[in-house]
């Protein structure tokens, strides 16, 4: 008997890569994602999923199962211990992150997610802005946009004191001097706050939590 030729797949079939995570792939098929600053926002505007893409880029690229996915954000949520976490809590961050939250991040390609294996895998959460993450995350005593917008306003009051002489105690060049060190600042402060203390991926817990 002659040996059977081996069956060969169909180019509709789709392989797995090492992760045992089918590829998610864009229109343009190069696997690459834009997300525009609205739809940044509007996948940030969920903290089970800020949770989910902060533990995930944690894993250095590896698979995350499911169910070690869920204790994490569960004990996150209730500042327990994962083991802690009761079985009621556990079933319904399980059943948000299978039914809703891990597929649209799918969809936007920002993970990929086997429901059947119960795999997840991060694969552009580099996308996600710093600055977008610090718009929609809560707990600051004073966001940015309100310090910046304060500062404007400072910045105009004292320009228009100098202009009429309100302020003329010192000269013109030390309060321009005063209105460009405090921008200086407060840029750097900034800079170093949305590349370090707001960056998800760190190690750790979410960055929110730290600053309780």
């Amino acid at each position: 008997m002659g040996t059977q030729a081996r069956p060969q797949r169909s180019e509709s079939e789709v392989s797995l890569d090492e992760t045992g995570v089918e590829p998610d792939e864009d229109e343009d098929g190069d696997g690459e994602v834009d997300l525009s600053h609205q739809e940044t926002f509007e996948l940030l505007s969920s903290r089970r999923r800020r949770f989910a893409l902060h533990y995930l880029l944690n894993a250095n690229g590896n698979a995350i199962d499911l169910n070690e996915l869920t204790e994490r954000i569960a004990a996150w949520e209730t500042d327990g211990d994962p083991e802690g976490v009761d079985y009621e809590t556990r079933k319904s961050v399980r059943n948000s992150l299978h039914q809703y939250h891990l597929p649209k991040l799918d969809e936007k390609n920002v993970v990929e997610y086997d429901a059947q294996r119960g795999k997840v895998v991060v694969n552009a959460a580099d996308e996600i802005n710093a600055d977008v993450y610090m718009e929609v995350v809560s707990g600051r005593d004073v966001p940015w946009g309100e310090y910046f917008l304060g500062l404007s306003v400072t910045s105009l009051a004292v320009f228009a004191g100098v202009w009429t002489g309100v302020l003329g105690f010192l000269p013109p060049v030390s309060w321009l001097a005063f209105v460009v060190a405090a921008v200086l600042l407060s840029s750097i402060g900034f800079a170093v706050d949305a590349k370090r203390s707001m960056r998800l991926g760190d190690d750790g817990p979410p960055p929110e939590l730290k600053q309780r």
